[in-house]
């Protein structure tokens, strides 16, 4: 096998050559002749409609500079020198440079080239941080938009993926997003493009971001590791996927959009990243149709339900896997490890400190062995996954339980090929196990009416503890208001829980966001207009209190599920 590249030393790994793409042989040249230029034509330029020139140049022996670009622009020599310059031709003469590629425009060379515009597979070759890994001889060039490389450490450290053998046993999201990160290069020798976003969400500081931070070490280079955002124009988001094809790109904190925001991107975004193409645009455009098969994850704090640009029964429902994670009191992404109190945040720490000094050579080790059994793996991951779905799925289950199985099988098939491969260490059927739980958990969120019922009944639960515990005090009209956080105060004949809205967050282990919404829906708060918060009995006192009927806690915690 070879892995193709630029300046790379030979590889450690037998039968496997790491090189740079091959060069002509031209004679050194000497006084005004030391640049050389060759255009070469009949050349298939991924996703481009316009047909494309190779211009080859080279100055004495100093590496060969390659680009490809539209007729249009290979015969404007103007353009020509400025795109050879760009690509890092080290020579400064543009009248001489004009003047060879004039010359060459008069003589050009046959020739039949495919060139890759974008990571992943093509063919049985995978397109990776600028270098080609491939077993064949014959292979596509690399476009000179994606031949940028970053370094990896001279030192192998795979003291993360230690760390992932034994937390992965217990943690569900570990074990998961371990999956995710490494399943895309096995996905992408499916036919189809389509990919799912898979969405952490939950309260603050329960280790989301730390899990996509997890992902992008396990799959980027040391130096290529920053999360995507939000704060993004429609253009970005398609680079951000186009650049991250048979990879994944994580977007971090949904949540940092404000809600008019996030209805406003959130429909485009869930088919612009499952469906696999940009925007159509014109000819002229460098790309005029960006493609990718690519996974985006999203972390964030927002329950998608609770937006009215989610569209539930939709086609958004085969593209969405929402995995919500516990909250800080169950231990976040800790649930199910056996942790103390404050346990949960020193693992938290430990795994981004991991992911921070993580190597990422296994991930290399995984492509290559995916290339050299490409075809064993391709029909492994084919039966593993329809068996997996038929133990997921009931005979009656609709289309849209059966899309998300289908997403949770893959998962599992490709945990049992890193297996295989021998890049995770876990007992034989965990991945299946794992991504079982989390299916169904899946499953358990698509159901809004019983999760809506499901967080007030908790939320309900919680706030009365508090009152039972005398931590919400009683308190007469008019008075606890300026001297307590939470308070009940009678009405009218009626008590009401009074909780001051900047303290809402310390009663309650959930979104306080998701707990207003349910609460309300089941009748426990009462306001008028869009708010949910009153001002509080006395007139002189500014703040703004969450206002709930005790009786209607009473009845929102214990009526019959």
């Amino acid at each position: 096998m070879k892995l193709q590249g630029h300046q790379r030393s030979p590889s450690k790994h037998q039968n496997l050559n790491l090189k740079g793409e091959q060069m002509n042989n031209f004679k050194k040249p000497k006084s005004e002749d030391r640049l050389r230029i060759i255009i070469r034509s009949d050349v298939a330029v991924e996703s481009a409609t316009e047909p494309h020139l190779g211009i080859y140049a080279r100055v004495d022996s100093d590496p060969m500079v390659r680009i490809w670009l539209p007729v249009t622009d290979a015969t404007d020599t103007r353009k020509a020198a400025d795109e050879l310059l760009k690509a890092g031709l080290n020579f400064f003469d543009l009248g001489i440079i004009r003047r060879k590629l004039a010359l060459a425009l008069e003589d050009v060379k046959a020739s039949k080239l495919n060139v890759a515009v974008k990571s992943g597979w093509h063919g049985n070759s995978f397109v990776y941080n600028g270098m080609i890994c491939t077993l064949s001889d014959e292979y596509p060039r690399l476009h000179q938009n994606i031949r940028t490389r970053y370094d990896y450490p001279a030192i192998e450290n795979d003291h993360l993926l230690d760390f992932v053998d034994v937390v992965g046993r217990e943690s569900d999201f570990v074990a998961a997003a371990t999956m995710v990160a490494f399943a895309q290069p096995l996905l992408g020798l499916q036919v189809s493009s389509e990919r799912p976003i898979i969405y952490f969400w939950g309260e603050s500081r329960t280790g989301k971001t730390t899990l996509g931070k997890m992902i992008c070490a396990l799959t980027r280079p040391p130096s290529d590791r920053t999360l995507f955002t939000f704060d993004s124009t429609p253009r970005a988001f398609e680079e951000a996927l186009h650049r991250c094809s048979d990879n994944v790109a994580v977007f971090d904190e949904l949540s940092a959009l404000t809600e008019a925001e996030i209805e406003r991107v959130l429909s485009s975004f869930i088919y612009t990243a499952a469906n696999g193409r940009g925007r159509s645009r014109s000819a002229g455009c460098a790309y005029p149709d960006l493609r990718w098969r690519t996974t985006a994850v999203v972390t964030g704090e927002t329950n998608l339900d609770t937006l009215s640009a989610r569209r539930r029964g939709s086609g958004q429902d085969a593209r969405i896997v929402a995995l919500r994670v516990p909250p800080r009191t169950m231990g976040g992404i800790w649930t199910g490890c056996d942790v103390a109190d404050g346990g949960g945040e020193e693992l938290t720490e430990k795994l981004e400190r991991l992911a921070l000094s993580y190597s990422g050579h296994s991930y290399i080790e995984w492509i290559k062995w995916l290339v050299r059994n490409c075809g064993d793996a391709r029909d492994r991951l084919q039966r593993t996954a329809n068996e997996y779905v038929s133990q997921l799925t009931l005979e009656n289950s609709d289309s849209l339980a059966r899309s998300a199985a289908k997403h949770f099988a893959h998962l599992a098939a490709a945990g049992d090929e890193l297996m295989k491969a021998c890049i995770i260490d876990w007992p034989t059927g965990h991945p299946f196990e794992v991504m079982s739980r989390l299916y169904r958990a899946h499953l358990n969120h698509s159901q809004p009416e019983e999760r809506t019922g499901d967080i007030a009944r908790v939320a309900a639960l919680e706030i009365l503890a508090h009152v039972g515990t005398g931590r919400i005090t009683v308190a007469k009209y008019g008075e606890g208001a300026k001297a307590e956080d939470a308070y009940i105060s009678e009405r009218g004949g009626e008590r009401f829980v009074m909780i001051d809205k900047q303290r809402v967050p310390d009663f309650l282990s959930m979104s306080p966001k998701d707990a207003i919404e349910s609460l309300r829906i089941s009748g426990a708060i009462r306001s008028s207009g869009s708010s949910r918060y009153v001002q509080g009995p006395d007139r002189k006192d500014k703040k703004r209190y969450l206002r709930l009927a005790l009786s209607d806690l009473e009845t929102a915690a214990f009526r019959a599920t």
